[in-house]
C-alpha cells in the first residue's frame, strides 16, 4: 500500500495515523462513539477445571456475591432537576442510558456527567431486623451477613427466610428494609 501512494490517501504510511492533523469535532465525534466501550479486546477464557470438576457460578454463589455488597442506587435527573427515573442498580440506570455498567460506574467516581444529565447516587440500606417467634425484637444488624454471623448460618439462608417471611426453626423472624412490617406500618 505505502508503494501505490494513493491519490486521497491522507496518511504518510499505512496503518498509521502519526502526523495527521485532525479537526476538533473529529476528537469530539470519535470520543462520543467510544464511550461505555473497552478499549482492549476482551477474552473469554474457560472456566477453571480442577480435578476434572469445572468451576460453574451456581446460583447459590451468585446470591452470595451479591449479597458482599451494599448496593448503590441511581437516580437520573434532567438538567431542570424533572427526575428521569430513579435505578435501584448501576446495572439498570446503565441499560436504560444504553451504555456499559462500568460508564455508569465512572460517572459515579468521577462526578462527570454523561448526555446532559444529573446524576445522584446513594448507597442502599441493607439492614436485618431479627425478631422472636412472639414478633418481639432481638437485635438489628447492619447487613445480612452480620446477623448470619451472629446466628452462626448461611447468609443465604437468612436472605431465603427474609424472602419468604416464614418462621426460622420455630424461633426466629427475618425482616430487611422492604419487608420490615414496623417500617411498613404508619
Amino acid at each position: 500500500m505505502d508503494l501505490l501512494k494513493p491519490e486521497y490517501n491522507i496518511c504518510k504510511k499505512a496503518d498509521s495515523s502519526l502526523g495527521v492533523k485532525r479537526n476538533t469535532m473529529f476528537s469530539i465525534n470519535l470520543s462520543k462513539s467510544r464511550r461505555g466501550k473497552k478499549n482492549k479486546p476482551s477474552i473469554k477464557r474457560p472456566s477453571i477445571i480442577i480435578n476434572n470438576i469445572p468451576n460453574i457460578n451456581t446460583d447459590e454463589t451468585k446470591l452470595r456475591k451479591s449479597l458482599r455488597s451494599r448496593g448503590i442506587g441511581v437516580k437520573i435527573f434532567y438538567k431542570s432537576n424533572n427526575l428521569v427515573n430513579d435505578f435501584s442498580t448501576i446495572r439498570s440506570a446503565a441499560k436504560y442510558l444504553c451504555v456499559t455498567s462500568t460508564t455508569v460506574s465512572n460517572i459515579y467516581k468521577t462526578g462527570k456527567s454523561y448526555v446532559n444529565f444529573i446524576y445522584k447516587f446513594y448507597i442502599k440500606e441493607n439492614k436485618v431486623w431479627i425478631y422472636d417467634f412472639n414478633k418481639n425484637l432481638v437485635k438489628e444488624f447492619d447487613n445480612i451477613k452480620k446477623a448470619s454471623v451472629w446466628l452462626n448460618i448461611p447468609y443465604a439462608t437468612v436472605y431465603k427466610y427474609i424472602k419468604s417471611s416464614k418462621l426460622y426453626k420455630n424461633k426466629y423472624y427475618f425482616y430487611n428494609n422492604k419487608s420490615n412490617p414496623s417500617l411498613n406500618s404508619g
